[in-house]
């Protein structure tokens, strides 16, 4: 049985800052699942990265060959049945560069065939090309990955929630959803395994709510809200990411926002996605070195082990790196590097991995075995930079 590699290029690990600073492009969530469960979910495969060294983990060794897909490249119907047909020698490409190919032997990261047996040409395909479009497609991926879903769910939800529309509203038999008003007129509900949907939240979809994740008591959850495992969230929240183990767990709003894994938001935090000018948000790419357009509403994008104060106020277009703690009065810069302290970068690396697996022992979770080796790598390269 053929095994498959989605491999990270460095153009791509540049353009998905911050949240390949501390994962390879294949382990990012968009939509209900990270990119590595899509193709695990589409292919019945077993599926791994091809990243850098400092994150990379162990393949096993296949015993038929291997399938090498760009980790970028979005699973649909067309793509993904030209990629399976790849036999050992052949690649193929679109304009922007190779979308996948096969080999016999395990390769290793930015190796790519000199001279493959056959080439095979299609048009363009949709890749995800830098971190606003996580937002932007957040719906999108939403609904697509509706389809994947494989849980057993309740037949008849508790009399004491009001429910309506037609997309379907999918609630977990673990689950416990009280007296809750959801609203599936736009979009499907679903809430996973072991998550806890206190009363008077209000659901739009398209929503998800993870496994073992918590909404307080009267959240509000407009299209797009999309939290991760056992996250906690309260407040407003609209077409928001929160991809793991996150708190936003209080009053605040947060809008077409990235919030990377075990980031905590303090009480008061708001967001500001759409500028007082109402023009195009501008949002800094990491690999041009320069600032684009992300389109009229872009929020803010977290980096993992991030977190900030009560009443911390973030201004639309913000990026912020790993391992920051944002405590300052004033509005934080628009462009956050890792182990920012405060107002200035300082954050020393024994005090952050303490302080981080301090929120790990909250959620009781053991630190990853690499996370030393993560974010010591991390914070080399930052004090180069700085």
């Amino acid at each position: 049985m053929r095994t498959i590699l989605l491999f990270d290029t460095p153009a791509t690990r540049l353009s998905l800052y911050p949240f390949t600073l501390t994962k390879p492009v294949a382990s990012i969530r968009n939509g209900i699942f990270t990119i590595a469960e899509r193709w695990r979910r589409r292919t019945r495969l077993q599926v791994y990265a091809l990243t850098e060294a400092y994150l990379q983990q162990t393949v096993t060794a296949a015993k038929g060959d291997y399938l090498v897909i760009d980790a970028s490249c979005w699973p649909d119907n067309a793509s993904m049945e030209s990629l399976l047909q790849l036999k050992p020698g052949e690649t193929l490409n679109d304009a922007q560069g190779i979308l996948g190919y096969c080999s016999a032997t395990l390769p290793a990261y930015q190796q790519f065939p000199v001279w493959p047996a056959q080439t095979t040409t299609v048009a363009n395909q949709y890749r995800l090309q830098w971190a606003p479009q996580l937002v932007q497609d957040n719906q999108r991926w939403m609904r697509y990955d509706l389809d994947l879903l494989d849980f057993t769910f309740q037949d008849a939800h508790h009399n004491s929630n009001t429910i309506f529309g037609d997309y379907p509203v999918v609630i977990h038999a673990t689950a416990s959803v009280r007296a809750c008003i959801i609203n599936a007129e736009e979009g499907a509900v679903v809430i996973d395994e072991g998550a806890l949907v206190m009363e008077g939240s209000h659901l739009r979809g398209p929503v998800y709510i993870g496994k073992n994740a918590v909404a307080k008591m009267g959240t509000n959850a407009y299209g797009g809200t999309n939290v991760g495992e056992k996250c906690t969230v309260g407040g407003e929240l609209k077409n928001c990411i929160l991809t793991a183990f996150s708190n936003k767990a209080h009053e605040g709003y947060l809008g077409d926002s990235v919030i990377g894994d075990w980031c905590n938001l303090g009480a008061g935090t708001f967001v500001s996605n759409v500028k007082n000018t109402a023009s195009h948000v501008r949002v800094w790419h990491h690999g041009k070195q320069m600032e684009m357009d992300a389109g009229q509403k872009m929020g803010c994008l977290m980096g993992d082990y991030s977190r900030t104060a009560i009443l911390t106020a973030i201004n639309s277009g913000t990026t912020i790196g790993a391992c920051c703690s944002i405590h300052h009065p004033m509005l934080p810069e628009k462009n956050i590097p890792s182990f920012w302290w405060g107002n200035q970068q300082g954050y020393v690396l024994e005090k952050a991995i303490a302080d981080t697996e301090r929120w790990m022992q909250l959620k009781n979770e053991l630190p990853p075995k690499n996370l030393r080796q993560v974010l010591n790598h991390i914070f080399e390269q930052s004090v180069k930079k700085s």
